[in-house]
């Protein structure tokens, strides 16, 4: 009922009722149990869509706390609740975090998924904004561009992510321009066709 209404987006009618679900089964089924986990995640969600994501933060946290106990540092479950935190981390403002956690997941995800997963080509992605975001084009640039080459290999070119990856290089490149002492810009581009 409370995901109903949070579909419906009654988020005020939501809330106590994903309050108590979650409640009920972190009693009857402990905080390390996959249920307890969906209900952390259903309530942090109602929690940022109602603007308070510092109240979100101890609940994803839990979450990642009762996913590596349930399934382990390296399941994919666990790695994607990881890589959630730390986007909310990253649209908090904690970025030194969020690059900590980003970092865990992509690591995981690089060993578990491989380089071209789409969630390993997503943590890099999210990285390597975290980084450019604090400063550190050189770094986040190598990760755009393993990233686009992934998703260009596995998504093709005109996919949402792909184009997002661009974006992403394409705003390096500004900054790189309007930064005294850096690296001028290198232009990216898509291929042309006849380069395919």
């Amino acid at each position: 009922l409370g995901a109903l209404l949070q579909e419906q987006n009654k988020l005020e009618e939501a809330g106590p009722i994903l309050e108590q679900v979650l409640a009920a089964r972190q009693r009857t089924l402990g905080k390390h149990d996959l249920d307890t986990c969906e209900s952390l995640l259903m309530l942090a969600n109602l929690l940022m869509q109602q603007g308070h994501k510092k109240k979100a933060e101890p609940l994803l946290r839990a979450r990642v706390d009762g996913m590596v106990a349930v399934l382990g540092e390296r399941d994919p479950l666990t790695l994607r609740s990881v890589h959630a935190l730390a986007n909310l981390l990253a649209e908090c403002g904690q970025h030194k975090h969020a690059e900590l956690m980003y970092h865990e997941a992509l690591q995981g995800q690089r060993a578990t998924l491989g380089e071209r997963d789409p969630d390993t080509l997503a943590s890099m992605n999210s990285l390597g904004e975290v980084l450019r975001v604090q400063g550190q084009l050189g770094q986040a640039e190598a990760l755009f561009l393993s990233a686009l080459e992934g998703e260009r290999a596995v998504l093709g070119e005109l996919h949402p992510e792909t184009q997002r990856t661009l974006a992403h290089l394409g705003e390096l490149g500004r900054l790189r321009q309007t930064r005294p002492g850096n690296i001028p810009c290198l232009l990216y581009t898509s291929p042309s066709p006849r380069d395919s």
